[in-house]
């Protein structure tokens, strides 16, 4: 019975050792297929991103505008006030101050939106470009997983060793499979060159000589 056993045992091993061959390869080619999937969903959500973003920034434009307007306006008045001596002097250059660097913010504001949009839809073209690959890849790749995971059991006329590992076997499929999967799924640069640089506040800038010709103009 010892020996029987120990020929059982043998060629339980034997199998479990061609079993795991057999399914590790299948595995990391469905593992890096599903990394592609997620590489398409990554590239998707940043697509649908750039697209907020140029909405945004379509409509903040107008928006804008009318700020640079009001705020415009804001300065104007406060010197205005000074002038017919309703509020101080002092007073009237630290609203009309803040008013225009409020009014600057948002010229800057205006400025970088203009060149952003354009890079938005760059961005937006690139990504749709590389969705379309993605889409064709995986499709492709989904059908050839399909037929490998059909025919990982060799038929009673082939070798074990030739079905699996000969120069057209399995694994070499599956090996060259997966190595064109791994290129196919290196991000781009462009996937995390992206950046909301738009923000709430004022900011740091230097409104002096507006101020001041401002002032010049409301003595003449």
């Amino acid at each position: 019975m010892g020996i029987i056993r120990k020929v059982y045992d043998k060629g339980e091993q034997v199998v479990n050792e061609i079993k795991k061959k057999t399914q590790n390869p299948l595995r990391e080619f469905e593992k890096e297929l599903n990394n592609l999937k997620v590489y398409l969903k990554e590239a998707e959500n940043l697509t649908a991103h750039f697209n907020a973003l140029k909405i945004r920034a379509e409509k903040d434009i107008p928006d804008y505008k009318k700020r640079v307007a009001k705020y415009a306006e804001k300065a104007k008045e406060a010197l205005e006030d000074a002038k017919k001596e309703l509020i101080s002097e002092n007073a009237a250059e630290t609203i009309a101050l803040n008013a225009l660097k409020f009014k600057k913010t948002y010229e800057n504001r205006i400025d970088s939106l203009k060149i952003n949009i354009p890079k938005y839809d760059n961005e937006i073209i690139l990504l749709k470009e590389k969705i379309s690959d993605l889409r064709l890849k995986i499709e492709h790749y989904e059908e050839e997983y399909k037929f490998l995971k059909k025919h990982t059991k060799p038929s009673g006329k082939e070798k074990i060793s030739d079905f699996f590992y000969g120069d057209e076997g399995v694994v070499k499929r599956l090996d060259k499979l997966k190595n064109n999967l791994l290129n196919q799924n290196e991000k781009d640069d462009f996937l995390k060159s992206h950046s909301d640089d738009l923000y709430d506040g004022l900011d740091d800038v230097d409104v002096t000589e507006e101020y001041e010709n401002l002032k010049s103009e409301l003595k003449k």
